[in-house]
Order: C-alpha cells, then structure tokens, then sequence
C-alpha cells in the first residue's frame, strides 16, 4: 500500500443506484475529488436493505467497470472495488450468504449499518451475528448511533466481541469545544477505530474531504497509529485478513 495515498472504503460514488451519485458526470466530479484528496483506492459501499428494491451485484459489477474506466482516465493508479453498505436486520446476513449483497472487496468484510436509535442490544446483536458466520463485521459510522455516543465501554466491548470500528473522517474534526469530535479522537488513540471512510454521496455537500481532514488531526492523534489505520488495515481488508 503507498504510504503516501490513501483508502477511501465507505463511498456512494456509484451512478443511480442509491442516494448517492445520481449520474456518471455526478460520479466524475467525486472521482476527481477523492483525487485530490489524495485517494487512490476506493470501495464502493451502495446502500443494500431487505426488502427494498437493491440493485444486483451484476448491475453494480457492470456500473463499476464503468466507473473504473473513468477513474483510470484520471490516473493508472486509481482502483475502485464493490462492497455494500448493508442496514442490519435479521435477514441481511442471507443475503450476504445468497450473494445477493456484498461483502468489501470480496473479502470476509462486511460493512454493517445500523439506525441512529437502535439500541446497544441491536448493535452487539447485530455484529455478533456475522460473526458467528465467519464474517468480519465493521460497524459502519458509529459516530451517528446514540447508544454509542459518549459510551467508551461498550465500544470497547464490541472491539472485543471482534468487530471493527469506522468513522467519517470529517467526524474527527472539530475545534476546542467540539466534545464530539474529542471523544472520537479518545477512541482513536485507544485504539478503537480502525478504519475511515468519506461517506461521500455527491461532489460538494457530501464529498470527500481525506487529505484536510488528516491535516487537521495528525497533530491531535497518535501518528503511528494514524499510519495503520490509513494504510495498514486497508492493506490487511484487502488480503482478507484480520487487523
């Protein structure tokens, strides 16, 4: 992994397929954006929920190549992988087993969200469910969940269940009274995020923002555990091993 570069793997860059990018010269800007902000790799994570109309992973497939030809216009060294941002419910990880929905770069990974008011039982429930099926879960911007906010000791306890963490990354950044933000930069020097992703959905309100937000925390975080997170745990999802 170049160590100069960075992995994007939470990303709705994919053309009209979910409240992401709504067309390829939408999804153009977010690739010249992610560019610039220094991304190299991205997983595209479109939202997958039971019961509603999902796009099939041969559609996304077709929609990715697409995409990738266009990031390859921008740079020989720009990837662009598939994964789904999958909303829990009880009946998601058939699917996921149905491939139905994806897994992150065809790795054990799997990108969980779950609803800003679901409770802590739902979310450990949840994530302690893939993992008793052999995937890897990675709780998707837990920095939204109320029953995490604020709550160090059950973030920790489902690191140790075995599932990961990731943040937005423009969520780390704040000022001096920014007790949010201060609190996930308490968690990432602990150790307790593992990975960053944009969430970006368009090329302006939503975007990618990588390389100023580093910026503004590389002085405030450990910078050592600032390299793992951007390059190593990327590297170790992509060889579908564990952190």
């Amino acid at each position: 992994m170049d160590k100069r570069y960075y992995t994007d793997l939470h990303c709705h860059i994919l053309p009209g397929v979910d409240d992401g990018a709504t067309d390829m010269e939408e999804t153009i800007k977010m690739l010249h954006k992610a560019y610039e902000m220094g991304v190299r790799n991205i997983i595209a994570t479109p939202h997958y929920a039971c019961g509603d109309k999902n796009a099939a992973p041969e559609q996304l497939e077709e929609i990715r190549r697409q995409v990738e030809k266009e990031a390859l216009k921008i740079s020989k060294h720009f990837n662009i992988s598939l994964g789904n941002e999958l909303l829990w419910s009880p009946d998601v990880i058939q699917a996921v087993k149905d491939k139905k929905a994806l897994t992150m770069a065809g790795s054990r990974y799997v990108l969980v969200e779950f609803s800003p008011n679901d409770s802590y039982r739902t979310i450990y429930n949840g994530l302690r469910s893939f993992i008793l099926e052999g995937y890897i879960p990675i709780a998707a911007h837990i920095e939204r969940y109320e029953a995490l906010q604020n709550r160090e000791d059950r973030v920790e306890e489902l690191v140790d269940l075995g599932a990961y963490i990731q943040v937005n990354i423009g969520s780390m950044v704040g000022g001096l009274f920014d007790s949010h933000a201060r609190y996930l930069k308490k968690l990432f020097n602990k150790g307790m995020i593992h990975f960053f992703g944009s969430d970006a959905h368009d090329s302006d309100f939503r975007t990618c923002r990588f390389a100023e937000c580093i910026d503004n925390i590389k002085k405030k975080v450990d910078v050592d555990y600032l390299a793992a997170v951007l390059y190593d745990n990327p590297e170790l999802l992509y060889q579908d091993k564990y952190i």
